[in-house]
């Protein structure tokens, strides 16, 4: 049993970086266990949380946006990267997403507040670098949730990204949110405090420390994002959701 980690927590314009929140040598035998034993499914598109008719419905006032007869968007413009999903259908899957959802809890009970019931089936996304390809592997700017969303009684509340990859594994593939975009350039001092000293960190430490093995990234599910095109190596990470009810 790998002992749990004791995370740094950092907070940037309501985002929650936890550094250390995974030990590495977990995020090492995530990595290694679903090369093993899971099958991964090229994924492109990317309107997450979508049902088949709110995809269709879009495509005709998105001209830009295409799917199939599934209605499942394939324009790799949106979205290109694999994925498959960490169901509990053993010990170490069911360890996996119990930690997960410990973290999504605490950061949720310290700092948001939000009304959640349950966590969805957490996500595992792999971005590859292909000298080949004509669009590298990205996820353009979204949202988690949206009013267009699901018609049921929730909503997703909080997402997650956490990080399997050590930093120099690889290059581009950045997490950025449009508020903090701004600190990632330059050399500003203020980029972020520190919740338990309340020193302020930098934006080239925060920048560091959101690269880590084992850093879980925090945000409510309305905030845009996106992974800018990865330039060279793999990135592989986890993707989480807490639902609740409806947003009001």
């Amino acid at each position: 049993m790998i002992p749990p980690a004791q995370p740094n927590i950092f907070v940037c314009n309501n985002i929650i970086i936890a550094e250390n929140a995974v030990p590495e040598q977990r995020c090492n035998a995530i990595v290694e266990y679903m090369k093993r034993y899971n099958s991964i499914n090229t994924t492109s598109g990317g309107v997450g949380g979508l049902e088949a008719k709110d995809v269709k419905k879009l495509e005709k006032e998105t001209p830009d946006l295409k799917v199939n007869e599934d209605g499942i968007p394939t324009n790799t413009s949106i979205r290109s990267c694999e994925v498959s999903w960490i169901m509990a259908t053993d010990k170490f899957t069911s360890e996996v997403i119990q930690q997960c959802n410990d973290i999504m809890t605490q950061i949720n009970h310290s700092y948001y507040g939000f009304e959640v019931w349950r966590p969805e089936p957490i996500q595992y996304t792999h971005y590859t670098f292909h000298e080949d390809a004509e669009i590298k592997d990205h996820y353009d700017w979204h949202i988690d949730s949206s009013i267009l969303a699901r018609n049921t009684p929730f909503d997703r509340k909080l997402s997650m990204s956490l990080q399997l990859s050590k930093g120099d594994a690889y290059t581009g593939c950045n997490l950025e949110f449009p508020d903090h975009a701004k600190f990632m350039t330059g050399n500003i001092k203020n980029a972020g405090v520190n919740a338990k000293t309340g020193e302020n960190i930098t934006n080239k430490q925060l920048a560091k420390i959101m690269r880590q093995q084992g850093t879980a990234i925090l945000f409510s599910s309305f905030a845009h994002h996106r992974v800018t095109p990865i330039e060279s190596g793999e990135r592989y990470c986890l993707v989480n959701w807490m639902q609740g009810p409806r947003w009001r």
